[in-house]
């Protein structure tokens, strides 16, 4: 039984971590598509843009990629501190989820469908990372 609930987080922790891309990859096109339009000022691209959304002066769907990228080289490695470095990774992710959540609703007024896909999927990863693989 131990060794199937382990299966069953590894084959969840891999469709979420695939899910993200997918999202994260949806929403790099939409700005890419969108940045300029001035009739998108409250679509979600151009929220991403925004300078409350901006770490280091960049936005955070750039540091979203990063932060999937270093998931997807975590998942890849071996040893004993791979569920280590998982949980550490989503912790930072979930609690920038949170900040984000609250800066989109609180401070910017605003929703964004693929923001709220993102920070579930980044529930979910952090929910699976804690279960183990």
């Amino acid at each position: 039984p131990d060794a199937c609930l382990r299966s069953r987080s590894a084959m969840l922790w891999w469709v979420f971590l695939g899910a993200a891309w997918v999202n994260w990859a949806w929403f790099v096109q939409e700005i890419l598509r969108h940045r300029h339009v001035e009739a998108c000022e409250a679509a979600c691209p151009v929220l991403a843009l925004r300078p409350e959304v901006r770490w280091l002066g960049l936005p955070s769907v750039v540091w979203g990629g990063l932060y999937y990228g270093c998931l997807t080289a975590v998942s890849l490695l071996a040893g004993p501190f791979q569920q280590l470095l998982r949980q550490v990774l989503t912790t930072a992710g979930l609690l920038t989820s949170v900040w984000l959540v609250y800066l989109l609703r609180v401070r910017l007024h605003a929703h964004c469908v693929g923001c709220y896909v993102a920070h579930g999927l980044n529930l979910a990863l952090w929910l699976t990372a804690l279960r183990g693989s």
